[in-house]
């Protein structure tokens, strides 16, 4: 793990840039401990995020401290463990998170680029290859991580939706991240790979081809807070900061959440569960 402390500017009037809210009476206390999701270096992530926590730590008067893992699954059990209170994360993680441990309250789930939460997962293969490969017996699938939602999950439920079969049959790799997948499948080093649809379309210009996408819609990423670490006054605070940020403040932000945010519903997040999300998934607890 890996621990990156970030200072706040306080604000001691503490409103939000309409300024029709007031922040509750917080007493002193500790950093807040958030977790983003491991898509890239620890450095890259928090640049990433940095410009929405330091708008969180201005209104909170609070300090924000990075709390940093190499895999999805250290970070469910340092939630579960009240070692983190703040956590970014996917479909498929949040999901198992909140059946394992219900004081994970969702807050906001946050919009992609075309305006609203929502992604596919996708299939991608080296551009100019001609037909699709097919997925037979030993064939090489790049994936990111056990527990990211376009990993084995998303992946096999495609696989199923266009062939009729999973990975079972499928020699897969997992290599980290999203990019670390597009990297090796423009590389010729897989014949395939599974990614989250925005991540491969910025690779397109590599050589990067989609050669199918999910029928399912998946919800989007979650900001979960503790209930057993933050009271409910300071949860519907963060909550309300980022679902009332405007325009001209989130656009400038991190790539993750630089299209706002929007309120959330567990509901929405059944598809999940009901793609398997809560069975278990080959190779989960290994780090990539």
């Amino acid at each position: 793990m890996e621990t990156v402390r970030m200072c706040g500017v306080r604000l001691f009037a503490a409103l939000v840039a309409t300024g029709l809210v007031v922040a509750p009476s917080l007493p002193a206390a500790e950093p807040l401990r958030f977790a983003p999701l491991p898509r890239e270096s620890a450095e890259a992530v928090v640049r990433q995020f940095l410009p929405m926590t330091g708008y969180l730590e201005r209104h909170l008067e609070r300090r924000i401290e990075y709390v940093y893992f190499e895999g999805y699954g250290e970070i469910l059990h340092a939630f579960a463990a009240g070692k983190i209170d703040l956590a970014y994360l996917g479909p498929l993680g949040y999901v198992r998170l909140r059946d394992h441990y219900p004081e994970a309250i969702p807050l906001v789930q946050f919009n992609e680029a075309h305006g609203d939460p929502y992604y596919r997962c996708v299939l991608v293969a080296t551009a100019g290859l001609g037909p699709r490969p097919e997925v037979c017996a030993g064939a090489t699938v790049a994936l990111t991580q056990p527990l990211s939602t376009c990993g084995y999950l998303g992946t096999g439920a495609l696989l199923r939706e266009i062939e009729g079969v999973g990975l079972e049959e499928a020699d897969v790799r997992y290599l980290g991240s999203h990019d670390a997948v597009a990297l090796a499948v423009v590389a010729g080093e897989f014949d395939l790979g599974g990614m989250k649809d925005d991540i491969a379309h910025r690779h397109a210009v590599l050589g990067l081809d989609v050669v199918a996408e999910t029928d399912r819609i998946m919800p989007g990423h979650v900001l979960a807070a503790n209930g057993e670490t933050l009271s409910a006054d300071l949860r519907e605070w963060i909550g309300r900061l980022l679902r009332e940020a405007p325009p001209a403040v989130y656009s400038g932000w991190g790539e993750p959440t630089r299209y706002g945010a929007v309120a959330v519903d567990d509901a929405e997040y059944d598809v999940i569960r009901r793609m398997g999300g809560l069975q278990p998934i080959p190779g989960e607890g290994r780090r990539p």
